[in-house]
């Protein structure tokens, strides 16, 4: 489960509860990073977090999976999937 959103940088990491894989792919997809419009973002894993990198664009919200079918490929250490999130930056 996401726990937390927090500006970097170069961008944003969410936080989560357990350690996290990609299936398929080397980077994360289905991020999007939320100011006026909300944009699609590079996202890498690392252990417990992904780090997103922004645009230099400002940043209120993060979303993940955020479509009717969205095409993602972010598990857990179970291979359970990451559920749809938003969560707001801090």
């Amino acid at each position: 489960m996401p726990v937390s959103a927090t500006r970097t940088a170069n961008g944003v990491t969410v936080s989560f509860t357990k350690p996290l894989q990609t299936l398929s792919g080397a980077s994360a997809i289905g991020f999007e990073l939320c100011g006026a419009t909300c944009r699609f973002a590079e996202a890498r894993v690392h252990g417990n977090s992904v780090e997103l990198t922004g645009d230099g664009q400002p940043v209120a919200k993060v979303r993940y999976a955020w479509a009717d079918y969205p095409v993602v490929n972010l598990y857990d250490a179970d291979l359970l999937p990451v559920p749809v999130f938003e969560l707001p930056v801090n």
